[in-house]
């Protein structure tokens, strides 16, 4: 062997090694904003939509709750971020709040958890069904939209959703890839933020050590099949976790009982229709405090944000 070859095997090494740190880094990073360990308020499985959500308040695993008075919880959680509670007490307090019927207590606690850097499909999932027993369509349908970028496949989230559809007025068909891109990227779809971010991580690591043996046994039939059997799936999950991170999709849920979608950014231009609560649609573009939106039929318009929910499905963003 060279030292040629010497200095090309230490570099690849090298960039090996800092291309595993990133993911070794972002995983951990996953790892610390989800919380998996977190209790979730658990639906049922039934097809029947008003049961799953009847259902919603059954608490699945939860560790003791502190009794606290109803009417005080609101205070209780309101004053919670401030006070810098473990994640696990806010939790706590916010379950409480939900068993109590105390919903808008309840909605503070979750978002409080958010705000304290908590992001997983369980609290979004949580904060969804005390939304929706709260009376909030749009932003339960929000929250279920931001819980499903962790939980694509939580089949109790799929039902709450497709219940709060629904209920929506418009009935009209939400923004969705069709089912052809669906299967044939079905790695980029039903795979959640975690899991993504392990099995690169995971993938990446196990590429450059196979690839560093390899170039120091050139001869070897079986590791040069393994490098390529690793470099497909590590191109896929690259591609997929860029293509969250640096284009995530942008979504408008309509949160107020009645929305006018206009023609310009001015509340003076043409009327082109409405909207109401719980309808969702594409953003396209902002200009201040007006958004553009595209629905799943085609209509498009300008709206107010104060207005809507922007919902971000991917990237590294707050408030996913």
């Amino acid at each position: 062997m060279t030292s040629s070859d010497i200095v090309s095997i230490v570099k690849l090494v090298i960039l090996g090694a800092l291309l595993s740190l990133s993911s070794a880094r972002a995983v951990f990073a996953v790892g610390q904003m989800e919380q998996e360990h977190l209790p979730a308020l658990g639906a049922s499985n039934s097809a029947d939509g008003d049961e799953a959500v009847a259902n919603s308040s059954r608490l699945a695993g939860a560790a003791p709750v502190l009794e606290i008075p109803t009417q005080q919880q609101g205070a209780a959680l309101s004053a919670a971020s401030n006070l810098h509670l473990e994640p696990e007490q806010l939790l706590v307090q916010a379950n409480q709040a939900y068993e109590n019927g105390n919903f808008a207590a309840a909605v503070k606690g979750y978002e409080a958890l958010v705000q304290n850097g908590v992001q997983s499909g369980r609290v979004y999932y949580n904060l969804g069904n005390a939304f929706l027993r709260k009376g909030s369509l749009g932003r339960a349908i929000a929250a279920y939209l931001r819980a499903s970028h962790y939980s694509p496949r939580d089949e109790d989230l799929r039902a709450n959703l497709a219940f709060a559809r629904r209920s929506t007025k418009d009935a009209l068909d939400p923004p969705q890839t069709t089912a052809l891109w669906r299967t044939l990227l079905f790695w980029h779809y039903s795979l959640g933020w975690s899991e993504l971010c392990w099995s690169l991580g995971v993938t990446n690591v196990l590429f450059w050590c196979i690839l560093g043996v390899r170039l120091l046994r050139k001869d070897s039939e079986l590791l040069g099949w393994a490098t390529w059997t690793l470099a497909i799936p590590l191109l896929a999950l690259s591609g997929s976790w860029a293509f969250k991170t640096l284009a995530p999709r942008e979504l408008a849920v309509v949160t107020s009982q009645e929305l006018a979608v206009f023609a310009g950014t001015s509340q003076d231009s043409v009327l082109r229709f409405k909207l109401h609560e719980g309808s969702e649609a594409l953003v396209l573009d902002q200009q201040g405090d007006w958004a553009m939106i595209a629905l799943s039929d085609g209509k498009r318009g300008w709206v107010k944000r104060d207005q809507i929910e922007e919902v971000t499905m991917g990237g590294w963003r707050r408030g996913w």
